[in-house]
């Protein structure tokens, strides 16, 4: 843009083709890196537990917020911007045979760049989705405290199920306060982290309720079950399902800051259904 030599046109444009093309193509092998790091962090050789200590040193999810958003922006500069400043290089006899050139460049200059977003956004759903399921490991822990403990029933959901988006709103929070990020933007990466999250709790709590139904089918040969009937005498089982069913209330209040509801998400109606268990002794505890 702002070109005085018209003999030079031909240069600056190879020059800026090129300046593109090295843009791209560093985002494309540093995200892809990112990526794979992040992948090989949460392999068991390392351990969940570990891997948000791992993967946290030099990726800020932040930082990669800006990204996707400057690709999108940049993608729309090429579109609409880069065409009309290398026509003005060229005469006005040369831009029909110039539009076709232009056409096919752009198209492949846009497809390689918008061929980077969802790495990114891969990236950044897995680091903080990762990140929170830290918080999320404490639902193993549940059957331990209730299991041949004589443990009261629980009566509120536990501290750990409070701080599981505390990552995520640790990554909304800078991006907000610096006022140009896109608020569609903003609910669209969310919304992705969001169902993220609620599949790995769906997973998590699945072996839980595996494991508590395959011990009472081992109890249940050595004792006989009481009916739990008004609420009283409650089993090691009915405190456990009712811990998971208090937790996961809090968790659906929790996620539906971000428009995640039963109605609109399908693993959330599944996860609903997975602490089904708890509800009736919720209910008869007056706990809902």
């Amino acid at each position: 843009e702002g070109i005085f030599l018209p003999e030079l046109k031909d240069r600056f444009l190879r020059l800026t083709l090129q300046i593109i093309s090295r843009y791209i193509h560093f985002l494309a092998t540093r995200i892809e890196s990112q990526l794979r790091r992040i992948r090989e962090c949460v392999d068991d050789d390392v351990g969940e537990e570990n891997a948000t200590v791992t993967i946290s040193g030099d990726i800020d999810p932040a930082l990669l917020g800006l990204v996707i958003l400057d690709v999108q922006k940049f993608s729309t500069r090429i579109d609409n911007d880069l065409p009309p400043i290398i026509r003005s290089g060229f005469q006005s006899s040369d831009h029909a045979q110039l539009d076709t050139v232009l056409q096919t460049l752009i198209s492949e200059l846009k497809n390689k760049l918008l061929a980077v977003l969802e790495p990114c956004k891969k990236t950044l759903i897995l680091l903080i989705s990762k990140k929170c399921q830290t918080s999320l490991h404490g639902v193993k822990s549940i059957s331990g405290m209730y299991r041949m403990t004589d443990k009261e029933a629980p009566q509120q959901c536990l501290a750990y199920i409070t701080t599981v988006f505390k990552p995520l709103d640790e990554f909304l929070i800078p991006l907000r306060s610096r006022g140009n990020f896109p608020e569609h933007l903003a609910e669209h990466l969310t919304g992705k982290i969001s169902e993220e999250i609620i599949l790995i709790y769906f997973e998590i709590l699945s072996e839980c309720v595996d494991e508590i139904k395959k011990t009472e089918d081992t109890l249940k040969k050595y004792r006989k079950t009481k009916a739990t009937g008004d609420g009283q005498d409650l089993t090691d089982a009915d405190k456990i399902y009712l811990q998971h069913f208090l937790d996961f209330k809090q968790f659906e209040k929790d996620v539906g800051k971000y428009g995640i509801t039963v109605d609109n998400s399908k693993t959330l109606e599944m996860l609903s259904q997975l602490v089904s268990p708890g509800a009736k002794t919720a209910a008869n505890a007056g706990l809902e």
